[in-house]
């Protein structure tokens, strides 16, 4: 593409090249590209593909389980040129990796883009429910019920997921009450069968 002076495929090309060296282990190739597509995006002006580069080395760093305040880092810059549910759901995960209330703010701000701008309740209530489930873990129960629920009333499909079964149980283990844990867990493993 470069020899064809095809910009717009070369740019689409390091996508996948970034994604090829990763899988290799060969950070050195990795970063080359990264830093080449980077700038052949901005060079062109293209914003979303802008975007893309910055949300997948955000991605790279937090996979990794480390840097995770680099990664806020990266996923804000995508967000200066696309406005994205899913880069607003990963810095609330960032956030929370590093202890940091601001990640209330991000999913937030992730289930409204999701359900206002996307129009895609199955990924809003995927959202919702991850939600709830650091609010189990930050001992905020009465805000991850509120979540679990609002999962229902954006989608029939989501009273039977196994995963809401599950938060549910552990609301009910860590507030002792083990009769209306046990129904969540059967339930959650009937939910799962099904």
């Amino acid at each position: 593409y470069k020899e064809n002076n095809d910009s717009i495929r070369l740019l689409k090309s390091y996508i996948p090249a970034f994604h090829f060296y990763k899988w290799k282990g060969d950070t050195l190739h990795m970063l080359r590209i990264w830093n080449k597509g980077l700038s052949l995006a901005v060079d062109l002006e293209d914003s979303i593909s802008i975007s893309s580069f910055y949300d997948i080395m955000a991605y790279c760093r937090f996979n990794l389980g480390r840097d995770n305040p680099e990664s806020v880092g990266y996923f804000k810059k995508s967000l200066n040129y696309q406005d994205k549910s899913k880069t607003y759901y990963m810095l609330g995960l960032c956030y929370d990796t590093i202890d940091n209330d601001s990640l209330y703010n991000y999913l937030e701000q992730g289930i409204k883009v999701a359900l206002q701008q996307e129009k895609d309740t199955l990924i809003a209530c995927h959202y919702l429910r991850n939600y709830a489930g650091i609010m189990v873990k930050r001992n905020k129960r009465d805000k991850a019920m509120e979540l679990i629920r609002h999962t229902y009333r954006l989608s029939p499909y989501y009273k039977n997921v196994f995963a809401n079964d599950l938060i549910i149980a552990e609301i009910f283990i860590r507030e002792n009450n083990m009769d209306s844990a046990m129904f969540y867990l059967d339930k959650g493993e009937q939910d799962n069968l099904n």
